[in-house]
Order: structure tokens, then sequence, then C-alpha cells
């Protein structure tokens, strides 16, 4: 009986499990459906997706219908690249092509493309063309490039939800007027507006935008640029150049500011190291007051930036500070009466306050008696909310 060469049944079961065909290993990855396979494969870098071809003839194309293309040289290529070497930067952009080329999904669900050397701007033309015809929806670029012109209305892609450019030296040829139907995103970056003397301004209609960051961005040539977007709710704005600026009036800003009703959540960083102009308490509240479903609040003023109490403005209290504001942070605190009127008026008015975070100052962080008498001054502060959390760190 022992020489009969039965198998034991927990032997049969395993060899069932794990293969078939004489005992061989199955490859049950390669056994799911294209849609799963899909799925897998958009997690990966396209230089990852791509590799993937040579573990069978299954996957050889299988890459070329993953609606999501992420390209990097500085994941293609080892740290030569930086020397700027002509062949390696010929080698990416030929792999570009190849994957545009084979590339099969008619929708991009995303396309990201990073690049740390400057490559031929024909070709980079070409390959954003050539994405923007494919219904791509996220759009990303942040690349190194020589100066040159593109055609702002190819970015008028019906199918866009996501936006992010960050091109140095590029002009973005802008015409009188674009909608972007779809747009919820946008993040600009040293980007160049430029457009025909004839043209003195331009509208932007983005129906469906929540946010808007802009980064070092200039406007040649044009005087007026209306934006209209009812739906924002995250606003940054980091655009302005004081190279050839000799005086920078801060506490009429609110009278230029439309009111963003849709606005939740607000970051004032106020950067005057170097100016002796101060920061001024009412041009805040002006800008509270345009504002008036904020309910997040952060507040940075470097320690050069001192906060003057300005009378009249503080008479009527923002509707965003009496029925939503919930949390608020105030950074580089140095613990200055003006600062302390400011914690005051939040803590006095801010109905619907939860938490009020201070964060010291670098000078004041490294004197902890000085620490635990500004933190006692917080405290002792009257409060017409429920607010029982403030955190001082």
């Amino acid at each position: 009986m022992g020489g009969s060469g039965s198998v034991p049944n927990s032997r049969k079961k395993e060899m069932s499990l794990g293969g078939q065909n004489g005992g061989e290993d199955v490859d049950r990855i390669s056994c799911l459906p294209d849609n799963i396979l899909h799925h897998i494969l958009s997690f990966l870098p396209t230089k990852y997706a791509v590799g993937s071809s040579v573990l069978s003839t299954k996957w050889k194309y299988l890459w070329t219908s993953v609606p999501k293309l992420e390209l990097s040289d500085s994941l293609l290529y080892s740290t030569k690249i930086k020397s700027g070497d002509p062949m390696v930067k010929a080698s990416f952009m030929n792999f570009v092509d190849r994957v545009l080329l084979l590339h099969e999904a008619s929708s991009i669900h995303k396309f990201s493309l990073e690049c740390a050397e400057a490559y031929d701007v024909t070709r980079f033309n070409a390959w954003i063309s050539a994405i923007l015809k494919r219904n791509v929806q996220e759009l990303i670029l942040s690349v190194c490039m020589d100066p040159f012109v593109f055609p702002l209305c190819r970015f008028n892609c019906q199918s866009l939800t996501t936006l992010k450019i960050d091109v140095g030296s590029a002009c973005f040829w802008t015409p009188t007027s674009m909608c972007f139907p779809k747009l919820k995103v946008l993040n600009l970056k040293d980007v160049i507006f430029c457009g025909d003397l004839s043209i003195q301004q331009a509208f932007f209609s983005f129906p469906v935008l929540e946010e808007f960051h802009a980064y070092s961005i200039e406007w040649e040539k044009f005087n007026t640029v209306n934006i209209s977007a009812p739906t924002l709710k995250k606003l940054i704005l980091d655009v302005f150049d004081d190279s050839y600026t000799d005086f920078f009036e801060l506490d009429t800003i609110g009278d230029y500011l439309p009111e963003f009703a849709s606005l939740t959540d607000l970051r004032v960083f106020v950067d005057c190291d170097d100016y002796e102009n101060n920061f001024d308490f009412g041009c805040l509240i002006s800008i509270l007051h345009k504002m008036p479903n904020i309910n997040s609040f952060i507040f940075e003023a470097p320690v050069s930036c001192v906060l003057i109490e300005h009378g009249p403005t503080l008479e009527i209290v923002p509707q965003c500070v009496q029925s939503h504001l919930k949390s608020v942070e105030l950074r580089f605190y140095t613990g200055s009466d003006l600062e302390l009127c400011l914690v005051k008026f939040l803590l006095k008015n801010a109905m619907a306050l939860e938490k009020i975070t201070v964060m010291a100052s670098w000078n004041l962080s490294r004197n902890p008696e000085m620490q635990v008498e500004v933190f006692k001054q917080l405290l002792r502060l009257p409060r017409g909310s429920a607010c029982n959390v403030i955190d001082f760190c």
C-alpha cells in the first residue's frame, strides 16, 4: 500500500490551488480582468507601467490602455541628466514620443509631466497638443523650458477638471475671453500671460472652479483682468512684485476686493521683513468683510510686521467672525499689545469659535518666562463664545 504513490488530500488541495498542468505555478495576477490590471498599473509612474510589458505576452501592451500617464525625467535616468547630456535628453524625448504614440486610451484621467531639464519646445508643444485631444481631466505640468510662447486657447479643453502649470519662462498667448466649463482646480506658477497690443483686458469664466492658486504670475499689456468664479472655495494669491514699487498701502486693499461668498478657508501671509511698512489691523478686518462665510482662518506675520489698531474699522464686526469662524491660527506671535488686541477682538466677537491656536515667534520661543506670561494674558481675555481651547505653542 505504501508504494502505491498516492498523494495525501492536503497535498492535492495545495496543487489544485497553486497550479495545474503538471504542477506548474499559475500566474494568478495575469488571470485578473484587464480593468483590475489597469487599476493596479495606474498607481505606478509610467516608467514602471511600461516596464511591466516584459512580464508576458498578456502584459506587453496592457499599459497602453491605462488612463493615467506620469512622466518624469528624474525617474527615467540617473543623476547624469543634470549635466544636460544631449544623448540622455534625446532618449527621454524619444521615450515620451513613443509613449504617446502607442498609448490607446481615448480618455486620459491624469497626465503629469515633470522635467528638470529644458527640452525641445516643438516636441513639448506636440506632447501637450496630443494630450489635450484625449479628453484629459487632470493636467499637471512642472517643467523647466527655454522661453517660448504657447496659445492659452489650447487649454480650453471641455474635459479639464484640474490644471496645474509651473513652466518657467513660458508665455501664454491670451485671447480676450475664455471659458473653462468643468475646471475645479487651477494652480499657476511662474506664468506670463501676454496678448496683442490691441487687447487691454481679458475675461475668464470658471463656472465650477473651487480652488485657485496663483504664484508669481504676470499680465503683460493687460490693464484689466476679470475672473468669474462663483463657486470658489479656496483662493491663494502670491503675485505681488515690489521690485519697481516705492510705496504700498495695505489699509485700502479691502476696497478693491470682490465678495468671495463661497470661500470657507482663509490664510493671510504678510512678508514685510525688509520694509518699514506695517500691516494695518484695519486692513485685515477689511479683508474679512469680503469673505462672509470663512470658518477657518490662518494669519502669518513675521516679527517685524506690527499690527496697527485702526479704530473705526473695528466698530463693524465682519459677518464671518460673528457667525461662521470656528478655527483661528495666529503664527509668528510676539506677544505685543496690538497682537493681544487682535486675539481679544476675535475671542470677544467670534460667537462660533471652537479653537484658537497661537504659535510663538522665534524670539518668543527662546524665552520660556515670557511665554508663560503671554499664555496667562491669553487665558485672562474675555470670550464671547463657548471657546474653551486656546493652544499656545
